[in-house]
């Protein structure tokens, strides 16, 4: 009897034992893909294909086309940060060719931080991807009035004609004291 007891004892651990280590391989896979992409990633990811799917069903997703001039940028935006301020953020990005998807999606995520990056680069701020103070005032200053061109004429050159311009960022690095030569 006694040795019935133990024997009966030991096939339960043995059991135990070998469910324990199949069911941690099946949940190996999902930790490798926890390894390879980030939980922000995977939002990111599925908030942009979400859009492309409404667009593809004849919606718009949601979104509204904005102009740099109709952002109200009342905060500081970063990876993680959500909104309509980050949707319209990321239009004026798209429209002006950093950011390359076909929607905005309303989450700044690594795309969305890579192209405020390009942008801030291109208005001679630091490049940090944080869509700060600076950048704001930057962008509100680079947002044509209603009505306006964009047209500059620059010493040398023939005037360039479109909807962006460096006027503005230059306007702000003279603010800031710059050099005249980053002003002109």
């Amino acid at each position: 009897m006694i040795i019935r007891y133990n024997m009966s004892k030991i096939k339960i651990l043995a059991l135990a034992t070998a469910v324990a280590i199949t069911g941690g391989m099946a949940f190996a896979p999902l930790a490798a893909i926890g390894q390879q992409m980030t939980i922000a990633q995977l939002m990111e990811q599925i908030t942009a294909l979400q859009a492309q799917l409404a667009a593809l069903q004849g919606g718009d997703g949601d979104t509204e086309s904005a102009s740099m001039s109709e952002c109200d940028f009342t905060r500081n935006l970063r990876v993680g940060s959500r909104g309509d301020d980050v949707e319209c953020l990321q239009q004026g990005l798209i429209d002006a060719g950093h950011l390359d998807i076909d929607a905005p999606t309303g989450y700044f995520g690594n795309l969305t931080k890579k192209a405020v990056v390009a942008w801030q680069k291109d208005v001679g701020l630091p490049a940090f991807g944080f869509f700060g103070p600076m950048s704001r005032e930057a962008w509100a200053e680079a947002a044509p009035s209603a009505g306006e061109t964009g047209t500059t004429p620059t010493t040398g050159t023939t005037p360039t004609t479109g909807t962006r311009t460096f006027a503005p960022a230059q306007k702000f690095l003279h603010k800031r004291s710059y050099p005249s030569s980053f002003c002109v």
